[in-house]
């Protein structure tokens, strides 16, 4: 019935751990099913036998509790300026990477408190993913983690909207280096996504103890913005020009 399943999974069928063992090594002789990762597998008999498997279905068969996250949450949302071969997501499951049918898995460990909802689909079911608020967050707080700086603001440009009650919450638990990038890029959208005066304004109460960089990676700059402290790594205007 499952395309992909786990050893746990097994085990509530057959309540036998040798009799497990013993119909795993066969059907991976025969070819019947292929090992994905340890104690993970994918099925490749009737329907399954020449069907792709979903990377979200495997994220879920690992572990029901992951969440999508950074460039994988940009993704689910339908917002990624590139489209990337590799789902990132917060597990307590998994420590190590793995690859599988030239698709990267990079798990991360999950810290404190994270904003999250349920996105269901009808070919894999129900996962689970960062709200928008907390991937705009999450994004620019590790922007190496979502496809750097420039992949970063063309994408979260893409939102429609941000619950700022939300983000304001998120972004005061922050320190004052994402203050000053998310102050910039919400003054950049201010029009379009309605940003109140007064949550700039609590952003920018923060940046006095910079100068702070736009891009943390950058080894040379070539622009600047007073309002926010910010060294930014191509002109004012360039950059800019990633959030239109």
């Amino acid at each position: 019935k499952n395309q992909v399943f786990s050893t746990s999974e097994l085990l509530n069928t057959v309540d036998n751990s040798n009799t497990v063992n013993v119909l795993l090594q066969r059907a991976l002789k025969s070819k019947r099913i292929v090992r994905i990762h340890r104690g993970l597998y994918v099925s490749k008999i009737g329907p399954f036998e020449t069907m792709s498997v979903n990377p979200y279905s495997i994220i879920r068969a690992l572990d029901p509790m992951a969440i999508l996250s950074f460039h994988s949450a940009l993704e689910s949302y339908g917002v990624a300026h590139n489209q990337y071969f590799m789902v990132q997501f917060r597990t307590e499951v998994l420590r190590t990477p793995f690859e599988y049918d030239k698709v990267q898995y990079q798990p991360y460990r999950s810290s404190g408190h994270i904003d999250i909802q349920n996105l269901d689909n009808r070919s894999f079911g129900t996962i689970k993913v960062t709200t928008r608020e907390q991937t705009f967050v999450d994004c620019l707080s590790f922007p190496e983690r979502a496809g750097g700086i420039e992949e970063v603001i063309r994408s979260l440009s893409l939102f429609p909207y941000l619950d700022f009650n939300q983000l304001e919450v998120l972004l005061r638990q922050g320190n004052n280096s994402l203050a000053a990038r998310a102050g910039w890029l919400l003054e950049a959208k201010k029009d379009s996504w309605r940003v109140n005066e007064l949550t700039m304004e609590s952003l920018k109460k923060r940046t006095f103890n910079g100068p702070f960089k736009l891009d943390k990676q950058a080894k040379e700059n070539h622009g600047w913005s007073s309002k926010w402290n910010l060294c930014l790594p191509e002109s004012e205007d360039e950059v800019r020009s990633w959030s239109q």
